[in-house]
């Protein structure tokens, strides 16, 4: 989490933000300052510093082994320790700040994504007195950026520059994002604030006038800018569009397996309305010419696949969704997925006793009630396409108001569980005789876990952060419709006759 011996970085972190500031009083930390940065706060006039992190727990493991010089910080009473999710806090708190120091690892995931959106940088603006500012910082080894990491570095940067007007880019190891609502509040002068530090009697090991001469270089600041202005530029970061998670997993393939690297691109950068025209065509074409044989277990098997994909898929758009809510749901999610296997039973329950009462005492099944059965089994995927389309509204509702996101999350985890469970029973009692069903189970259950595992992939590293929560849910209709149109052609006429 820190290094107890990164002297540099951490006086880079907090001297430059608050040298900036001509009187700071108040501070916000969100994050990542007990390795000595909160020490290097303290020896700031300041008044009052609110300093965050997310676990209470890990706090007090840490404090265990840290030299008494930075456990000191902790128990100054100008310290207000808070524990929990940082975006709660920012969102709640009526307090205000001359500057806020966000100190938090790249956005890697969607939980730490959720610290570089336009959304959260809109909240911590709100907190800022007049004359305030704000930083952040991404990893750089260097200011030459290229490929995904120039992408990942344009998306948190055009978030940022959307809220604030005014921008300091500083490279310091990472690049530190300074942002105010008002001109002029940012000099980016080395030697304005060499005369800060000395008129504040500030000793540091690493920070003195030289030093912030050279790190405030305007050729540095340039060069940086310059990388990022290059090429095409990247989506803005959103909380309901985390496109800088997407680069920053392209990135980490891009130095473990490049070949992986160069076709999350590629998909990245595909025209999805056309890709999703193009595989509807195609099922259509292939319900048409699809095989004579064994098509009834086909067609069931498809119909079961595309059912796995879209209840798996829109459980993670309700995590997401969730969390960009509620906040760090690390413990919650548990909740929720209990909530989506218990509607998956009871959806289960349901379909296996109504299709029981289909059956004759020998087992087989009324032509007319199989074509009951076939009509539930597609109008469950037909819902479950529904609830796909309706979940960016019922979602951004949630998020306007996050109270009410513990009980309609679940309640929305628990009905696309319930549509899925409703399926497998009816497919299953479909399949053909005792015997066939038998087998059958083994072979609907792997196509099941199959789509799921399909869906899990396509919405947490590809849908997600490169189309939206609203392009995610379009593709994942569009492939359950793709599902329904094969597996419905398959069948066609199958369904007749006992």
């Amino acid at each position: 989490m820190f290094s107890t011996e990164d002297t540099e970085a951490n006086e880079a972190l907090v001297h430059i933000p608050l040298l900036e500031h001509p009187s700071p009083r108040a501070i916000l930390f969100v994050s990542g300052g007990l390795g000595g940065a909160l020490s290097e706060v303290l020896k700031h006039d300041v008044r009052r510093v609110d300093y965050v992190e997310l676990d209470a727990r890990a706090l007090r493991i840490m404090q265990q082994h840290l030299p008494p010089a930075l456990q000191a910080p902790l128990h100054d009473p100008r310290v207000h320790l808070h524990y929990g999710d940082a975006r709660v806090l920012v969102r709640e708190t009526r307090e205000k700040y001359d500057v806020v120091l966000i100190n938090l690892p790249d956005p890697s995931t969607a939980v730490l994504n959720r610290y570089y959106t336009v959304e959260f940088f809109r909240s911590v603006a709100r907190l800022l007195k007049p004359g305030g500012l704000v930083a952040t910082r991404l990893s750089a080894p260097d200011i030459y950026l290229t490929g995904a990491r120039r992408l990942l570095h344009s998306s948190v940067f055009r978030a940022f520059r959307q809220v604030f007007p005014e921008v300091l880019l500083v490279s310091d190891g990472r690049v530190q994002f300074l942002g105010a609502l008002q001109p002029g509040v940012l000099t980016g002068d080395g030697a304005v604030l060499g005369r800060r530090l000395s008129q504040r009697g500030i000793k540091c090991a690493f920070v003195s006038d030289f030093w912030l001469l050279n790190r405030l270089m305007p050729f540095k600041r340039d060069q940086y800018a310059g990388a990022l202005l290059s090429g095409e530029p990247a989506p803005i970061n959103h909380d309901l569009r985390p496109a800088s998670y997407g680069y920053y997993l392209q990135l980490w393939l891009s130095e473990r397996t490049p070949r992986a690297a160069r076709l999350l691109a590629v998909l990245r950068h595909a025209n999805l309305p056309a890709a999703l025209c193009f595989l509807l065509a195609a099922c259509g074409l292939l319900a048409l010419g699809g095989r004579r044989r064994n098509r009834r277990q086909t067609s069931l098997a498809v119909l079961i696949g595309g059912t796995g994909l879209l209840e798996m898929g829109l459980e993670l758009v309700v995590i997401f969704g969730f969390q960009v809510a509620a906040g760090y749901l690390y413990y919650q999610i548990g909740l929720l997925l209990t909530l989506f296997m218990a509607g998956l039973a009871l959806g289960a329950e349901l379909a296996r006793r109504w299709s029981g009462a289909q059956q004759r005492a020998a087992g087989q099944i009324e032509p007319s009630a199989q074509r009951r059965l076939w009509a539930a089994l597609q109008l469950s995927l037909v819902l479950l396409i529904l609830l796909a389309l309706l979940s960016p509204l019922l979602l951004t509702w949630i998020i306007a108001a996050p109270a009410t996101a513990p009980v309609l999350s679940g309640a929305l985890a628990a009905i696309a569980g319930a549509l899925g469970g409703f399926a497998f029973p009816l497919a299953l009692a479909l399949y053909g005789t005792a015997e066939a069903r038998g087998r059958g189970a083994s072979v609907l259950y792997a196509v099941d876990l199959v789509g799921g595992a399909a869906g899990g992939f396509l919405v947490a590293i590809l849908l997600l952060p490169a189309f939206g929560l609203t392009g995610t849910v379009v593709a994942l209709a569009a492939l359950g419709a793709a599902a329904l149109l094969l597996g419905s052609g398959l069948a066609s006429g199958r369904f007749s006759a006992a």
